[in-house]
């Protein structure tokens, strides 16, 4: 999905922050793009996750989560949260 540019000032870096709540009882396959476009990948996580990486201006968020859920009800969802420069850019639950 891809939302295009933001609406936050301009400059040559961003701070990027990816959190996600992994639910319990589950583990999840976590990877992201740092600003030399190197692909993080954390396997087997559990419990909250939560990394910030500098970006480039122009360079897109990459983040994904990869993880089977049990029956859904509010204790199990999965929340993400992308943030740049503190401003909240993608969450869902």
């Amino acid at each position: 999905m891809s939302k295009g540019g933001l609406k936050i000032a301009k400059k040559s870096t961003y701070q990027v922050e990816y959190t996600s709540e992994i639910p319990d009882g589950t583990t999840a396959l976590i990877s992201y793009q740092d600003k030399d476009n190197v692909r993080h990948v954390e396997k087997h996580h559990k419990g909250n996750f939560n990394k910030t990486v500098e970006l480039s201006s122009g360079q897109g968020v990459k983040f994904t989560i990869d993880v089977k859920l049990p029956k859904t009800d509010s204790a199990t969802q999965l929340v993400t949260t992308i943030k740049v420069d503190d401003e909240v850019i993608n969450a869902k639950t």
